[in-house]
């Protein structure tokens, strides 16, 4: 585990310093934002001495472990395509697939670029997590309804200067000029929250189902 590198808030690290910071952290809940992108570097390159020390983690904190099911027992889950994680996150039922986005939006609102300024920073940057829930996930939910569904997947330890407004999306025809799946766009002003939020989702998904 000494050489491998992780890749962590727009950064790789070594997976040792991850996990030092995860063993540090003050709370189960600061530690869980670094054992994210362990868990899905552990998935990715089948790395079970990582997995096993995600689970030793948990247990630092007093937290259950994960059941030793499915990749923990035997061959680990290969790299998803986006259908695959949209079809995995589609079987899921309306309360699981509400508590993986909150999880997903709560760890994109402490991702940083890299010069270090948050990715998700506006309320304006709901429409962009309202674009990858329409066109990568095919969540139906209205421009005038996804108010309040952002409401009910969003942390409760949002900022309240983060939270969706009732007039955050009034002017969203106007913002997204183009009507084509996100990932399509030729001019996405939001291109670089989008691409984070689903890199997230992807990544709580992969590690949670």
């Amino acid at each position: 585990m000494e050489e491998l590198l992780v890749f962590h808030d727009g950064i790789y690290l070594p997976a040792e310093s991850l996990v030092a910071m995860a063993m540090n952290a003050p709370d189960y809940h600061t530690a869980e934002h670094y054992m994210v992108s362990l868990l899905y570097c552990a998935v990715i390159y089948g790395n079970r001495r990582l997995l096993e020390i995600c689970q030793e983690i948990r247990q630092h904190f007093g937290v259950q472990p994960y059941p030793e099911q499915g990749a923990v027992k035997g061959d680990l889950t290969p790299a998803r395509t986006k259908e695959e994680v949209r079809s995995i996150f589609c079987k899921q039922d309306e309360n699981t697939q509400r508590e993986l986005l909150c999880e997903a939006i709560r760890i994109m609102m402490h991702e940083k670029d890299d010069t270090g300024k948050n990715i998700f920073w506006q309320k304006q940057h709901w429409m962009a997590v309202y674009l990858v829930l329409r066109d990568a996930l095919g969540i139906r939910c209205s421009q005038t309804g996804f108010a309040e569904y952002a409401n009910r997947i969003t942390p409760h330890d949002c900022p309240e200067g983060l939270r969706i407004g009732t007039s955050t999306m009034t002017n969203f025809s106007k913002t997204i000029t183009e009507e084509k799946p996100y990932y399509e766009m030729k001019h996405n002003p939001f291109a670089e929250v989008c691409s984070t939020f689903w890199n997230t989702i992807e990544r709580v998904v992969l590690t949670r189902m």
